[in-house]
């Protein structure tokens, strides 16, 4: 086997298992690293003695190392840890600002850093023996802000604040983005908050102390000057054009809003709003073609190092320094680490292929940092990087077929970027599919103009605009810039509504993802040989295993499959039968431009290839029930709407759906041999305008025919005086109130779940939805007693994450998705309850 591609074998097994390493419930013990060091060991002397069975014995070998080194490094990064007993406490913490602070709907956010000395006894000790966490997620609210506001915190500062710490725990739930995992690759191991309140004493009040001056915080500091720069100069202009201004320039994306991720995933152009390494290259072959322009120009320096050397010394500076400057993302470092090992390697004389600088690059990456992995954008960067050198590489003479036919060198050229750009969809798709469950059918056609458009016009158009302005303090340019973009997107807004149904929703499994990437490979490459035969094979192949639905679940008459989210200090719960999908509820808005809709029910629905829902029944006018409706509707057909709320409220949520009625006691459906009905609220009730929007909210009692679990009762938000009026005037033809599953009126609030309640349903399980830590202390420690007083099995969703169990089954089928989908990064909450 040729050289570089023994490497490149070593690098996939390298990369296959720390990413397998990364999978398990819980780390190795330290004895089991032992015995894979001494397997390391064993393998190493095998492959010098047997010269046959060389390469076997060495993948073995980087096997068990990269095992071993995986395993040591997430050791040590779990031994910081926030401990149970400072949960609750406020802290005086010393520590410098470790990036950017960025605006939240409700104050900033950074990172805080804490310093070797601290004046708390307990931090010193837990920093002498390396357990306090040394990133901390910091939120500090715009009352307690000093006088300077945001604009007062840079980078380096080292204050001392009072802080509640709390470990870094996120909702969880299948297939959905894992903040919990992307905290601990980021090495975020706590959340804090600068806690101020009137008993705060002065001596622990918020204290600058000084400023450390690295070239980090320097760099930091400048793009934060930059970033401040741009929105001055554009203040009244399109939000929208601003926010997507900074990320292509200095790569600040936080300001991109839902709105806008949509319009790119549908137009297939997400990848450029990045600094992708398409825009690194672009201005590294520009200021290195200028260079070599000038530099010939010469003698005596042409004469001491030549002009094409000396070019791309220049553009590797300028792509290192502007990767640094748009804040070192991983598509971006993936480029300068090419571009160096490239350069270092035809400098040395060694062919610099593309698999080996491929090879190198990775190495170079995952070595530095074992967490990589986790990262989409690693994938995404280095996978389509990885696919177009193995498919689209130089081709030996033989490899071209003539028929006898010429084409002219610009017709050639046409065709080969118009494949280039098709190859390039193709090789995507699958990873897309994978990690976003949609592709657009826009995106090939769009990107081919789009790509050359975005890299070879608009970005250099904004940096000279930004160049310019800084430099001479223009604000012209930036102007004109600005106005180019609001024209871009104003076409890419019009694709979008010429097109309304131009996103594939679909989703894949990672074996899925792995073949279709191979039989992508192997397409091209048949292609490009022109055996037909073998291209009729792979096609068909790829497209049964494409369309293959491996996350469809068959749901048997009379059964209801359950889906209860873990969706925070909200409520959302998925019911499906044979052949409907009902939405009880749709989670919490989480901010200005977030909702429990578009982060988890969304994502959710479409890895189990949701496009429809029958129903959708909002409890009630409440914000933590209500606030992802809308994002619901936008990403999936909903059918009926049913409504504890006026028509007024009805309208102002922004649902979209076939027809809305108001939720009253007496409606009942029968659906796919199961009853739904309504038990609350009756017409009187929703009409009271002096009632509060909880008394209102809708009761939905769902029976199966039979099975270990078959009935489930889900009560929004009713206190305890309508759960009186309820039992005593049973309004829905309800006279057996016994339940198997009861979801805990509101979120298991002391000021309900009364005890005629419970000794009227008798629930075997009590499942309340509830925020971790939530300021309401819900469920009440009193009512979780009462419950298992009564009997019943309680789950918190804070401490089990998502649940899912069939009602009409022979057995309940209960998934705990925190013991399930256990990964040794995720909080012990669980862990903690039960000791």
């Amino acid at each position: 086997m040729h050289g570089q591609w023994r490497l490149f074998l070593l690098t996939v097994c390298m990369v296959a298992s720390l990413t397998a390493a990364h999978q398990c419930a819980e780390l190795l013990p330290k004895v089991a690293l032992w015995g894979l060091v001494i397997v390391a060991g064993l393998t190493g002397l095998c492959a010098f003695k047997f010269k046959t069975l060389r390469l076997f014995f060495v993948v073995m070998m980087m096997l068990s190392l990269t095992v071993v080194y995986t395993q040591i490094q997430a050791w040590q990064r779990l031994h910081e840890h926030v401990l149970s007993t400072w949960i609750g406490q406020t802290f005086y913490v010393q520590g410098v600002i470790d990036s950017i602070p960025t605006r939240t709907p409700f104050g900033v956010r950074f990172i805080f850093k804490p310093t070797a000395v601290q004046s708390d006894a307990l931090l010193q000790q837990a920093y002498d023996e390396g357990q306090l966490p040394s990133r901390i997620s910091t939120a500090w609210y715009d009352d307690d802000l000093p006088v300077t506001g945001i604009d007062g915190l840079r980078v380096g500062q080292v204050w001392a604040l009072p802080l509640t710490l709390k470990p870094t725990h996120a909702t969880q739930n299948p297939d959905v983005y894992d903040q919990e995992q992307d905290w601990f690759a980021r090495n975020v191991r706590a959340l804090a908050t600068v806690r101020l309140n009137q008993s705060t004493p002065k001596d622990m009040y918020p204290r600058w102390l000084r400023t450390e001056t690295s070239f980090w915080h320097v760099l930091q500091n400048t793009r934060a000057t930059a970033l401040q720069r741009i929105d001055q100069s554009l203040a009244g202009e399109t939000g929208e054009s601003t926010a997507l201004f900074k990320a292509l320039t200095l790569g600040e994306q936080n300001a991109i809003s839902n709105t806008q991720w949509a319009l790119f995933q549908k137009t297939g152009v997400t990848h450029l709003v990045s600094i992708s390494g398409v825009h690194v290259t672009m201005l590294a072959m520009v200021l290195a073609w200028l260079t070599q322009a000038l530099w010939r120009r010469s003698v005596r320096l042409c004469a001491w190092l030549p002009s094409l050397h000396a070019a791309q010394y220049v553009g590797l500076l300028v792509a290192f320094c502007y990767a640094l400057l748009a804040g070192w993302g991983l598509p971006a470092q993936c480029t300068v680490l090419m571009l160096a090992l490239w350069l270092l390697l035809s400098r040395l004389g060694v062919a610099s292929s593309g698999v080996r600088v491929l090879c190198f690059a990775l190495w170079v990456v995952l070595l530095s940092d074992v967490f990589a992995v986790f990262s989409m954008g690693f994938w995404l960067s280095f996978g389509a990087v990885a696919w177009l050198i193995l498919a689209l590489g130089e081709r030996k003479s033989g490899d071209d077929s003539t028929d006898g036919s010429s084409t002219s060198d610009k017709s050639a050229w046409i065709l080969k970027f118009i494949g280039t750009q098709i190859a390039i969809g193709l090789a995507l798709l699958p990873v897309t599919l994978y990690f976003f469950h949609q592709a657009s059918f826009l995106g090939v056609a769009v990107n081919i103009v789009a790509i050359p458009l975005v890299t070879g016009v608009v970005t250099p158009v904004l940096l000279s605009a930004c160049l310019l302005s800084f430099m001479f303090g223009w604000a012209w340019p930036m102007l004109w810039a600005h106005a180019l973009l609001d024209v871009c997107l104003q076409y890419l807004n019009w694709l979008a509504q010429a097109f309304p149904q131009a996103i594939w929703w679909h989703s894949l499994t990672w074996w899925q993802a792995v073949l279709l990437s191979v039989m992508s490979i192997g397409l091209l490459l048949q292609l490009r040989q022109r055996r037909w035969w073998r291209v009729a094979a792979l096609s068909m192949g790829f497209i049964v295993l494409l369309f293959s639905p491996v996350n469809r679940v068959v749901i048997p008459y009379g059964q209801v499959r359950v889906h209860v989210f873990d969706i925070g200090q909200g409520s959302a719960v998925l019911l499906q039968t044979a052949s409907q999908n009902w939405l009880f509820d749709a989670g919490p808005r989480y901010g200005e431009n977030s909702d429990a809709g578009v982060r988890l029910i969304v994502p959710y629905l479409r890895s189990i290839d949701v496009n429809r829902l029958d129903m959708m029944v909002l409890s009630h006018n409440d914000t933590d029930h209500t606030g992802g409706a809308a994002s619901v509707s936008q990403a999936v057909e909903v059918s009926q709407l049913v409504g504890a709320m006026s028509a007024e409220q009805m309208a102002a949520l922004g649902v979209h759906s076939a027809s809305k009625d108001f939720c009253l006691t007496g409606q009942s459906w029968a659906v796919d041999g199961v009853r739904f009905s309504i038990l609350n609220p009756s017409l009187e009730t929703l009409m009271d305008n002096t009632l509060a929007n909880n008394p209102k909210s809708c009761v939905l009692r769902v029976d199966a025919s039979a099975g270990q679990m078959k009935s489930m009762l889900l009560t929004g938000d009713i206190d305890g005086l309508q759960e009186a009026r309820l039992l005593v005037s049973p309004q829905g033809g309800v006279w057996d109130w016994q339940v198997d599953v009861l979801m805990m009126p509101h979120h298991g609030s002391r000021h309900s779940s009364t005890a005629p309640l419970l000794e009227a349903t008798k629930p075997k399980w009590a499942i309340a939805q509830a925020g971790f830590l939530n300021s309401f202390h819900h469920p009440a420690p009193n009512i979780v007693e009462r419950y298992q007083t009564a009997g019943a099995q309680v789950f918190n969703t804070a401490e089990t994450g998502a649940l899912r169990f069939c009602l009409g089954c022979v057995t309940a089928n209960l998934d705990i998705w925190r013991i399930t989908g256990r990964r040794y990064w995720w909080d012990d909450a669980l862990k903690r309850v039960n000791n």
